[in-house]
Parts: structure tokens; sequence; C-alpha cells
């Protein structure tokens, strides 16, 4: 039988209820009011930008009041030492590392082309002055504008630029949860976030659409504090992957011969395998390994068998650093559990390799302090290229092209043929320290004052090299 409603008894039920509502939606409301400060307005000519929180709109490059970082000219390309037809030393299509190439990336709207020519290297800048603490960058098309865009992540949340827009000069903030790793997978855009680091995916199109329509409100108030009470959570734009609490580093990498996509995640106490699934468009889990890792903030660099459907982990390489000597890889095998065939060495050892980077199907490329050697899976040196491509300075971040490897250095870049060792590509400017944001797409750097380690950094984007696969 239905209950008969009696007004005097639900009165103080009624009135909880409403207090109750009321102040959820005041903490909302002060919520939202707070994220009109997560971006930055710009700083005059004579005036700097003391925080990020101190405007309410958006970040605003500085303005240029000095020359730019020296940029070679670009040199004929006949005088490459591969020559103008010369067939690439690296198949185009393995990409194991990279996801395959947008095929309407060439109409994208973003920086003007640039000749890709021998010795045509320089470093474009895309932004002057930023406050930002950046930990991570990449390149993102918007779908519907095909507008490219620089998504940084920072200290301060997520921040994105529309380099077809550079007139505009504007960073637009649109996570505000620090953030120190960024991955985009056709528009679902990965990031390591947040005070207890989750691995988060944000739907990118969706987030761009309701920054839009937040831009027409007349106070500004962002929607999604307001409304992400009651929408359920398998509609919402930015959602934490379940059990990777606690993340502290992350590794994407693709199959070519199955074509499947795999997320590594390590944590403290164990090792997250996630695998991408296409209709849905998100990873889901795969296999967790409890066992801890050997050095959990160490190397974690997938390698891809054939044959086998599950990647291998290297957590470490160590060898001699002269040519003719065999490097010796650290693997998990993912399939038979996580017990390496050999002892971790601790880090810092001399000889530990720095970078581990698979550039095809037998070839993988292990990068020392002054050094970078090419060796198959078994760790011997290949036959057809270069045994060992060597440099003078310190090597902080290696990108593996089609015909070289450019390692990169606190004051510039440096390309070497994978053929003949000679020097391809070259760029140095003691007046700045430099270090790579990303190199997934496009290869972002940052760089700061040699003498002003504090100062705000430029934003600069590699362009005129040889293509990258």
């Amino acid at each position: 039988m239905e209950k008969d409603w009696v007004p005097g008894n639900n009165v103080g039920s009624l009135g909880c209820g409403l207090c109750i509502a009321s102040r959820s939606l005041l903490q909302s409301v002060e919520e939202a009011l707070e994220e009109r400060s997560l971006t930055i307005r710009p700083a005059s000519e004579l005036q700097e930008l003391d925080s990020p929180d101190d405007t309410i709109g958006t970040i605003k490059r500085a303005p240029f009041l000095g020359p730019s970082p020296p940029e070679p000219p670009a040199e004929d390309p006949l005088s490459s030492p591969l020559g103008p037809n010369s067939p690439p030393l690296l198949p185009t299509a393995w990409a194991t590392m990279k996801h395959r190439e947008d095929p309407e990336r060439s109409s994208c709207h973003g920086l003007p082309p640039t000749p890709k020519v021998h010795m045509g290297a320089c470093f474009s800048k895309v932004f002057n002055g930023c406050p930002l603490r950046i930990h991570a960058a990449v390149t993102w098309i918007h779908p519907v504008t095909r507008d490219q865009f620089l998504v940084v992540g920072a200290e301060e949340g997520i921040y994105t630029l529309n380099l077809h827009e550079l007139h505009e000069d504007t960073l637009e903030k649109l996570i505000s949860h620090r953030c120190t790793w960024l991955y985009c997978v056709n528009n679902v855009l990965l990031s390591l976030s947040g005070k207890s680091t989750h691995i988060w995916a944000h739907d990118l199109p969706g987030l761009f659409e309701q920054r839009r329509l937040q831009q027409q409100v007349p106070l500004s108030l962002p929607t999604n504090r307001l409304t992400q009470r009651i929408i359920p959570r398998r509609f919402a734009l930015s959602a934490k992957i379940p059990d990777t609490k606690g993340c502290l580093q992350c590794r994407v990498v693709r199959n070519p011969y199955t074509g499947s996509t795999f997320l590594l995640a390590a944590l403290p106490t164990s090792l997250l395998l996630l695998q991408w699934y296409e209709p849905l468009q998100k990873f889901l889990l795969l296999k967790n390994f409890s066992s801890p890792l050997p050095s959990p903030a160490g190397m974690l660099e997938p390698l891809v068998l054939d044959g086998k459907e599950l990647p291998q982990v290297c957590v470490g390489a160590e060898g001699p650093e002269g040519p003719g000597c065999r490097v010796l890889f650290h693997i998990l095998p993912l399939e038979a559990g996580l017990m390496p065939d050999v002892l971790i060495p601790p880090e810092g050892l001399p000889g530990t390799a720095q970078q581990v980077i698979q550039v095809d199907r037998d070839t993988v490329l292990v990068c020392f302090d002054r050094c970078v050697r090419m060796v198959n899976l078994l760790g011997e040196p290949t036959a057809t290229l270069a045994p060992v491509l060597t440099f003078d300075f310190p090597i902080e971040t290696v990108v593996c092209l089609q015909d070289s490897v450019l390692a990169f250095w606190s004051h510039g870049m440096q390309g070497r043929s994978l053929d003949t060792n000679e020097v391809t590509q070259e760029i140095t400017d003691e007046t700045r320290i430099f270090r790579v944001l990303g190199a997934h797409r496009d290869i972002i750097l940052e760089s700061i004052p040699t003498d002003n380690p504090g100062a705000h950094s430029n934003l600069y984007i590699l362009t005129g090299h040889q293509s990258s696969y």
C-alpha cells in the first residue's frame, strides 16, 4: 500500500536535504570561482608575471626583447651523406614506439612547413617567456578544425597553445591538476596527474568543446564543477584509469606485427599492462604483475619480439662503450613473470645505459653518456649500421630518425648519420640551457638563460630536420 505523505513529518528531512543540496551547490560554485584564476593574463613589456595565478584568462607570451637562438642556414639537400634519392636506413613502416602517422597530418593547420634538408635543423620558437614549470609536452591535431595544438603538462596543470594562431600567443588551461607525463592516442590524452599521481584519460575534443561553451557564459563558471556529481562516470570527459594510484612512470608501445597498443604503468609494488580497445577508445587492464620492480624509478622500455603478443620490458642495459662489444639487456618477460635473468646493476654504475629505444624489428638504440650504440635484440653490433656514434658532450636525450640520430645536450643538439657517423645537424647556443619536453611526433624543447636559471622559459619545436618515422 502506498504511504501517504504527511507534511508535518517531512519538514525536518526536507529542510536537511535542502541544506545539504545548498552546501553542495555552494561548494561547487566556490570551486568553480577558483577555476577562474587557473590561467594567466599577459605581462606588459615592463612587467613580468610573478605567479601563474596572478591573472584569470590565459597565459600570454612575454615581449620579445632579445635575439633568437642562432639557426643554422639550410644547405642543399644534395650535400646529404646519403644523397637525395637514397632509401632510409630504417623502414618507415616499423614505428614500434609510435602510432601510425595521421594520413591528413600534412594538411593540418600548424607551423609553416620548413624544408627538411641536411644541416637545416632549427629551433622554431612558439612561445616566449613561459612562467609554467613544465614536465612534458605533446602535439595534437583537432579532428574538426585541423588546427595543431601544443599540449604541455606542468606543475600548474595542463595547458594548450594553438600553433595555427601564434599571433594570439595564448596558453589556455585545460586541466587544473599537476601533470608530469603526457601521451596522445587518437583523440584521447593520457596524463600522469594529481597529487597522488593517477593515470588519467581525457577526451580532448570534448574538453575543447566544453571550454568553448564556458567562454560563452558571462560568469565563465566551469560547468564541469557543477555537473560532475550528476553526470555518470562513463560519460565524464576526464576519468582516472583504475588501479593506477601512485604510478611512477608510464610507457606506450605499439606491436607492429599485431597492431595492438599497450600501456605499461610502473607502480611501487607492481607493474600494470593495459591494452587499447578501439571500440571503447580506452585502455583496459590486461595483466597486473604484483611482484615489485627491481627499480621502479629506473628504466622502463618495452621491446617487441616477432611472434610474441605481449612486449618484453627492458629495465636496464650495460656493456663496454667500445665497438664490437656486446650489450647486456636486463629483461622482464611479462608472459613468464617478473624475475629478470640477471641481477639489476645499481644506478650510476659506469657503463650503465641511459636510454634504450627499439627502432626496427631487430635493431635497438642504446644510449650511454657520450656515445650511442646500435645493436640487435641479443645485444650484438649490427652489420648494416654504424656500430657506435660518438659525441663530445654528455647526452641527455636521443631521438632516432630514419637515417640519423639526434643527441640533445644542455646547450643544443647534434645529429649523426647512422651510416657514416658524420654530423648531419648541429645547433649550439651556450647562452641557453635546453631541455627536451617531448618527442612522440614532434620534438618539443624549452630553454632558459644560462646565467639566470630561474627566468621564464621559451618553448620551441624542432623543424627542418630530416623526417622522423
